[in-house]
């Protein structure tokens, strides 16, 4: 929701600072993607793995 607000403001700026921003944030939310998809699945697994062993 945040960055959804601040891409308006970045445009009437312009400039080289627009597309350092927005390449800052897409490789931020990329690395958070990343994190959550491999620490979720990771996480999935060994709870899932813990749950077949208790039965």
């Amino acid at each position: 929701m945040v960055a959804i607000a601040e891409i308006p403001e970045s445009k009437k700026t312009g400039g080289p600072e627009q597309w350092q921003g927005r390449i800052a944030l897409l490789a931020l939310c990329g690395i958070a993607f990343y994190l959550v998809l491999r620490f979720g699945l990771h996480l999935t697994g060994t709870l899932g793995g813990v749950a077949i062993q208790e039965i």
